[in-house]
Order: structure tokens, then sequence, then C-alpha cells
């Protein structure tokens, strides 16, 4: 919204009584970043999201930054420039990196964010060189890089970056308080052509003569149409106009002006008094669609179909929209729309939409929900579901419900035998007979044409018989022959045989008192048997008679099925078979005829692969016991798991009975007893986020404190630390916003770590007691789907020596200890003089003594 919060405030009391008068089914899944810094209680006033990918909020309370965990508030009391508490209108980045902020009455901010700095710039009487407003309604930057501002009363402002100064223009001179100079929007579209919008018209601005031009069409403008909120030029050039009363087409080839008011729903005046504040478009390839703002819910247009959706609060629903009143909007590259709501924060909506599509099982007769049991679409294109314990539903290809069919409404039975509602399985063969797992009550027939069940028999005594065993898998083989796992043991009808035919059971050891879980056959007609706790047997074609199983998973040589249950098979497009069991998932390797184990899902999920689908671009869907739905690629081996901030309805679906239709499309049913129907999707519908996200720091710690740094944290480059800061942290993020729980970091020391320590998905590093040194911080991180960015980013860190160990510390040693060795030698020299003196005295006072008795020897001879 690049529209001043006076004009919000002028038509709120109009607009709320109006509030909730279109419900609507959700479609969408927002998600709500609303009780958090900065937020709380603020009206969301603009949004954008930088080259850098930092989203930028401005609100009536100030100035707030999101990385996808946290928003960071500017509230600086000791900043020079105070921004803090700011009721802002308008925000914009310009080439440079530059955001600028536009206030109410403060005027207009510039925010270096690698500097960390803000300029201000406001308006003075006496300086026509400054803004002539300090009411800020809009700010654009043109191709030639020119920054304009549009203000409240005081016309367009242009600025000049060498010189920092201003120069105003105004439609109207004449009169100072006149619409025309409040400029609440501006674009310059494919030709360069320059529209400014104001609160009475639409202009051209010529920047060569610096005059505007009213805007021209072949035909008058009707009243409505002069309060202009917002432009936006679609991918054909056509120029929209949001307005007071509604929105505005301009066909530029044509020069026609249309007021767009419903579209293709002629009954229904969906704009025709819309308060339109911001119109973004579609950026999602082969789209043709606009998001539009406005003060009653938010607009998905169709340009393709000229279809309108509404959108608005849901109070029953938490994912819904959490307010009507928008303020403004912003889409980004990837399909991410941010939504700026008055006073309940900020919205985020990915408009690539949801592959999941739920489905509700609705009784009609106690008006309860029930859950889905299992799937079966039949040769004339409709989606039999059973509900459990309701019995079946009928849907069409739209999934409209044609009927239901349960004991007190639909079936009705050809036996005086005990009734259940609760269907556990269906099937449709090659006849288009529709079997039925009847729970308690085994398999059965249900005539379509005459509504009734027609119930089976077997071949076992009347204490054992069929009725008593729960169906978990029917299926019809390449002969025709159908089997049926039960829970206790496999029974077969051959084909030739009439409906009211005992099922014979395949009474074997390893048979009998069995509970079989999957019936599967491969390309070559062997079937596979799952069995509770014991593995899997397979029946080859040449043994269909003699009824000889090959028992896989009875010794250690098959660790995967090894006295364990295996739930379910499945066939690749490339003929590999597959396994699920409470162990893993398996792959059949027919060189050796065994099972290997691929993935062992106790490491992963603690518990086993229950259900196996596949697609054609090699994939399978695995279901495993615990919650979430998961993707395994074979080649690369890669996983990833699916839950509900990936869209899921539901994550609870620790169940079997997966269905997969003729086209691909995979049904899935909730858990038992939460009567959450079903959902559904195709997997080409699910395509990979391949974005590489951008990787900052977000934070650094000393001893868990905050360390003061002279720029911001995310573009610093150096830090230096005392010997005694050695204990440190960093935090950091990945700025992609697909769902940044799911995004995985990697870090290095270079230095002190030997190698990347992959830290999932928690984003911060700590290190203590690092020693001095100089040292490199690396971090990389991925998006929700596992694309890195390999590059990350980095930062150098020094901690410098204690006092004692510096240079001129050693330096200082060094005088020292040549003092001391000089003051040393000079005293040893000294020493060795005074030695040498008193051995030369000592040697006189001898040679004077040898002298003196050589004399009296002398004398003494001369007397004898």
């Amino acid at each position: 919204m690049k529209v001043c919060d006076k004009i919000s405030l002028s038509i709120l009391l109009i607009i709320i009584p109006f509030v909730l008068i279109y419900p609507q089914k959700q479609q969408f899944q927002f998600e709500h970043i609303t009780k958090t810094n900065g937020l709380s209680g603020n009206s969301i006033n603009s949004i954008i999201q930088d080259s850098r990918d930092f989203v930028w909020i401005g609100t009536d309370g100030g100035l707030n930054c999101y990385n996808g965990y946290e928003v960071i508030r500017f509230d600086r009391p000791k900043d020079p420039i105070q921004l803090s508490k700011r009721w802002i209108t308008c925000l914009f980045e310009d080439i440079n990196g530059i955001i600028w902020i536009g206030t109410v009455s403060k005027g207009l901010y510039a925010y270096d964010p690698v500097l960390d700095v803000f300029d201000h710039f406001k308006s003075e009487p006496e300086d026509s060189l400054n803004l002539s407003s300090d009411y800020i309604l809009s700010i654009y930057q043109d191709k030639d890089g020119i920054i304009w501002i549009g203000t409240d009363g005081g016309g367009l402002n242009r600025f000049n970056v060498e010189t920092e100064t201003f120069t105003a223009f105004r439609p109207v001179t004449e009169q100072a308080d006149n619409k025309k100079n409040i400029i609440s929007s501006m674009i310059e579209d494919n030709d360069g052509t320059f529209w400014i919008g104001t609160q009475e018209g639409i202009f051209h601005f010529d920047r060569i003569n610096e005059k505007f031009i009213p805007f021209k069409k072949k035909l008058d403008i009707p009243e409505i149409f002069q309060q202009i909120l917002c432009f936006h030029q679609d991918t054909d050039g056509n120029i929209w106009f949001g307005t007071l009363k509604g929105l505005f087409k301009y066909i530029i080839e044509e020069r026609e002006l249309i007021h767009v008011i419903s579209g293709n729903d002629k009954n229904n005046d969906h704009l025709r008094d819309d308060v339109i504040v911001s119109i973004q478009g579609s950026k999602i390839s082969g789209k043709k669609a606009l998001w539009i703002a406005t003060k009653n819910g938010l607009i998905n247009y169709d340009l393709r179909n000229d279809r309108f959706s509404r959108i608005v609060i849901d109070p029953t629903n938490p994912i819904s929209l959490s307010n009507n009143f928008i303020n403004d909007l912003f889409l980004n590259d990837n399909g991410i729309l941010w939504i700026g709501t008055a006073w309940s924060g900020v919205n985020k909506l990915d408009t690539r939409g949801n592959p999941f599509n739920h489905i509700q099982l609705k009784s009609e007769d106690n008006n309860l929900f029930y859950t889905a049991g299992g799937f079966f679409m039949d040769r004339q294109g409709y989606l039999w579901v059973s509900a459990c314990t309701e019995g079946l539903f009928k849907f069409d290809q739209q999934f409209n419900k044609i009927a239901q069919y349960n004991f007190e409404k639909g079936f009705t039975i050809d036996a005086d035998s005990p009734i259940t509602n609760h269907v556990d399985y269906i099937y449709e063969d090659s006849d288009s007979v529709l079997w039925i797992g009847l729970c308690g009550w085994g398999p059965v027939i249900f005539d379509r044409d005459k509504e009734s069940i027609i119930y089976l028999d077997s071949d076992l005594p009347q204490e054992e018989n069929i009725r008593q065993e729960r169906i978990n898998s029917i299926l019809e083989d390449a002969r025709g022959s159908i089997w049926y796992g039960a829970d206790g043991g496999i029974f077969i009808k051959e084909k030739d045989e009439s409906k009211h035919d005992p099922i014979r059971f395949i009474d074997k050891a390893l048979v009998r008192q069995s509970c079989f879980y999957d019936i599967f056959e491969d390309g070559e007609g062997n079937l596979y048997f799952g069995i509770q706790g014991q593995g899997a047997l397979c029946l080859k074609p040449e043994n269909h008679k003699s009824m000889e199983f090959i028992h896989h998973g009875k010794d250690e040589s098959e660790p995967g099925i090894f006295k364990t249950s295996v739930w379910d098979f499945y066939e690749d497009i490339q003929g590999n078979l597959w396994a699920g069991s409470s162990r893993g998932l398996n792959k059949y390797n027919p060189d050796i005829q065994k099972f290997e184990l691929i993935v062992d899902t106790t490491d992963l999920f603690s518990r086993g692969i229950i259900q196996i689908m596949g697609d054609q671009k090699g994939n399978l869907w695995l279901s495993h016991m615990t919650n979430g739905l998961i993707r395994y690629q074979p080649e690369t081996k890669k996983i990833k798991i699916f839950d509900i901030s990936d869209g899921l309805p539901f994550d609870n679906i620790i169940t079997r009975y997966w269905y997969q239709s003729e086209d691909g499309m995979i049904f899935i049913p909730g858990y038992l007893g939460d009567g959450n129907g079903f959902f559904y999707f195709h997997p080409d519908s699910i395509t990979d986020n391949k974005k590489i996200p951008q990787i900052v720091l977000t934070d650094f710690k000393v001893e868990n404190k905050p360390f003061p740094i002279d720029s911001s944290i995310s573009a610093i480059k150096n830090i230096r630390l005392k010997y005694n800061q050695n204990f440190f942290s960093f935090q950091f993020a990945a700025l992609e916003y697909t769902n940044p729980e799911k995004n995985q970091y990697a870090y290095f020391l270079e230095g002190l770590d030997e190698e990347w320590i992959y830290s999932g998905n928690r984003r911060f590093a700590n290190y203590t007691n690092a020693p001095p040194g100089k040292y490199v911080f690396h971090v990389k991180g991925s998006n929700n789907d596992g694309y890195w960015n390999e590059e990350g980013t980095s930062t150098a860190i020094i901690i410098l020596p204690p006092p004692w160990k510096t240079w001129w510390a050693y330096t200082i040693y060094g005088i020292l200890l040549f003092g001391l060795i000089y003051a040393w030698r000079r005293y040893d020299l000294k020493r060795q003089r005074l030695k040498q003196d008193l051995e030369i005295e000592h040697v006189e006072a001898e040679k004077l003594k040898e002298l003196d008795t050589m004399k009296s020897r002398f004398f003494a001879n001369i007397s004898h």
C-alpha cells in the first residue's frame, strides 16, 4: 500500500459494518505472524521484501524486520535519529539496497542495512530544497534511478542523490489544499509513461518538461474514478487502478477504461463498492491472476476465466485470513504473498496453492463427520468411499456426494444376518462386481442395482466361518480368481464359481491362524502375501494347484522382514518390487531371491512402513507408523516428510487402505475415529521449491550477551574479540519463507572444527573456550526441500591474545631479557677483571714475598 493511513482511517467506519458478509469455504492456508514484538496491536501499513530477502514491515508503531523466525523491532532509544514508534505509511527499496521509509508527520527516512544507519529528511517552510510535506504517502524509483516521493498536500517531490535536496512539483499550485496535490500512488509503465494517482484523478507527469498532464481516454471518467489508491500493470500491458470505489482496468492500445465489477458472475457485484488498496500480479508460471487487497477481504481474480474469489476470515478455521481489513500486499518471486492487516498482524500465503485436497465425510442422518476407511474408483468414474462405521459414500468425479449407503439407508440383506455398517475394504473385479469387506462378517458383494448385500459362506466349520473375519485385502489375479486376506488366513474364490458358492480356505500350516495384510500380484504373476509378525509368502503361478508357498523372512538373511509384519507391496514403473514392513522399506533382489532392507525406519521414524504408492517419476510415497507422508526417491535416496506445515489437512494418517486411481491420483484416509474424512493429491502437482535461499547471520553474542557491532550483523565480515571473550555464539537464518521451519543448516569454524557440523533446523552455533587465534566462521543452509546454498556466508573472527601474550609484551620481554643478559655480562666481565686483578695482586704478593725471601737469604749468606 503506497497510500496514507489517513485515507484508511477515514473509510474505516464505513467498512466495518460490512465485514464478514461474504462467507466462503476456505481454500487457502494462511500463516499468521501476529503476536510478535513490534506487530502485536499495531496496524500493518506497508510490507516489502528487499533484495537480500529480508521482509520489512511498517506499522503505526514503527519499523520491523522479519527473517522467517522472529520480528526485529527497530526500537533504539539512544539512536540520534529516532524512528521508534513512528507511524509508517510506506516502504520502498531502491536499486542500491537503501530502504526508504515514509511516515505520517515525521518526514522521510533512508536506512542503509549494511552500515545500519538512518538518514532523516524533513520539510522546512523556509527552504524550498527540502521536502514539501512531512506526510509521505508513496515512494517510487523510475527506470533512470530517480527517487520520487508522493506527499499529502505537498505534491510530488524529486530527490537529488548527490546534493540530497528535493524539488517539488504540484498539479495545482494556486490551491495548497487541493486534493490533486495528494499523491497516493505512482507507476512507470512499459513505455516509460509516468502515472500519478491523486485523490482527485490521474495525471501523466512529463519528466522532461516537468509538468502534469491530465489523463485522457475515449469516454468521460466516471465520478467514482477519482480517488486513486494503487496502480498495477499486468503482463499484457494493461493498467489496473484501485480506487475508493472499486477496480478499474485501462486497455492502453484501445484507450478504453473499464469498471471491473463482477467478472463472469453477473449476479454478484463483487467489487462495486470495494476499497482497493493494493494489487499484485501472480508470479506463478502459466497463471494469469491478480491478488487484490480490499477493506473487506482478499480477492483472487482469475484473468483467464474472468472469475473472482473472495477470501475472508473464518472464525472456526485457525488457518484462515486473520482479518478482512487489509492495508497492503507484497508478492515475492517465489509466490509467497505477504498480507498486512489492520491490528491482526501479517498473514503469509503460498499462492502456488495447496496440492492436498481435503474432503469431509458427513452423514446426513446424524450430522456427524467420519473418517474414510477405503476407496475404489469404479469403471464408470464413481469414487466409492467407506466411512468405517457409517457404510459407503458414493462421489462423482467432481467429488460431489451422490449417495450414502448403510443398513439404515439403502442397504438390504439377503439373509437373516447381524447388521454392521463398518466397511473395511472396497474392490471392483473385472466383471464390475463390487466387493466390500464388512467388519466381522468377511467379504460381501454389494449389488448396486438392488442396493443389497450378498453374504458369502466359506468351507470352514461353522465355528470358524469367514463371517467372523476382518478382511484386510481383496485382489483379483490374472486368472480371474478372487483372493481375500483376513485376520485368520487366506481365502480364495475361483472365477467360475457362483456368487453363492462357499469361499475356499487355504488350509496350510503357516496360513492357518495367521493374520494377512496385503495381497499383491507382480508383473510375472507371482502372488505375495504380507503376514503379521512372520514376513511374507510368495505363490508362483505353477504352484496354484498345490498351494506351495515360498516363505520370505523366515531367517535373518532377510533382516527387513525377519520376524516382523509385512504390510504392503508395490511394483514400480521399472519392475522393482517393494515391501513395507515394521522394520522399514525393503526391495526384492531377483538375483538372490530375497528382500533387502533399503531404508531402516527404526532409525528415522521409530516405526515401520505400512503403505507404498508410486508415481511416474519413480518416487515412492510412503505411510509410516508415526505422523506425516513420506516421499522417497530411490535414485538419490532422498527422503522428504510432508506434514501440516506443507499443506496436509491432517498428519495423523497412521492407516492403510490408500488408493491410487488409474490417472495417478492418490487417496489417503485419516486416522480411525478422528472424523477427518480423507484427502487426495496427484504426485505431479507437488513440485520442489528450487529457490536457493540467502544465508545471513542474524545475531552474535558473547557469554550469552549481545555484542556491540558497528554495522549490521548480516553484513559484518570481521569480528575482534578479547582473550577473555572466547565464549561466543552465532545465530543465522536462511531467508526462504515457504516453510522456514524445515530449512536446514550446517556450520564450520575454520581453524577449530575439523568438518562441517550439520545441525538440522537448529540455527545457532555455540563455541566455548576457543583459544586465541584467527578463525573464519562459515554457515550454509537449504530451503524446505533441501536445495542448499553451498556458498553460504562467512565472517572472520580474531580472538586477541591476553596482554601478556601480545607482540609488544614479547618485545618488552625481549628487551628485559637482553637487559638482564647485558647486565649479567657486564657484571661477569667486571667480576672476571676483579678476579684477574686479585690473582695479579696475589702473584705480585707472592713474587714480593719470594723476593724478600731471596733478599733475606742473600744477606744471610753475605753475613756468614
